[in-house]
């Protein structure tokens, strides 16, 4: 009996039986006087499927400009369709880094696909266009 509580004790505690955890926090970039983030938006679902899109993109603002046409570019990195009905926190794809390399922004999402975009013009230098997730979890396609 004492084994049956001591299970039962350690289930409700060990994060195995939980959620997943919550995307990482990454710290905006500061590159010539712009802020560089990591956004991600949950589009609304669209067709009768309930099929939903999930879309990572990243912006520079100049720092201390405000307001919804403050970027001075956005760049989508990649996007992943989730199924309405389902939990989503499980089926998003969450960006893992965010870090100057090179001389070139580069973020790095959940399944190790890396994104180097020229932090001047936005433009996304590899891969050559957004990644798109179809029925996670498996592969990109480009």
């Amino acid at each position: 009996m004492l084994r049956v509580w001591v299970f039962l004790l350690h289930s409700l505690i060990t994060p195995s039986f939980a959620k997943r955890m919550p995307p990482p926090i990454l710290t905006p970039l500061e590159v010539e006087k712009n802020q560089i983030q990591v956004r991600f938006v949950n589009n609304p679902c669209l067709t009768r499927q309930g099929l939903c899109s999930f879309q990572v993109f990243v912006t520079s603002t100049p720092i201390g400009k405000k307001g919804a046409r403050a970027f001075d570019w956005k760049t989508v990195i990649y996007e992943s369709d989730y199924i309405k009905d389902l939990e989503r926190d499980i089926q998003e794809i969450h960006p893992k880094s965010l870090e100057l390399k090179d001389g070139l922004i580069q973020v790095t999402d959940e399944f190790g696909s890396t994104y180097r975009i020229d932090p001047k013009t936005g433009f996304l230098i590899s891969p050559h266009s957004p990644l798109f997730y179809e029925n996670w979890p498996q592969k990109p396609r480009s």
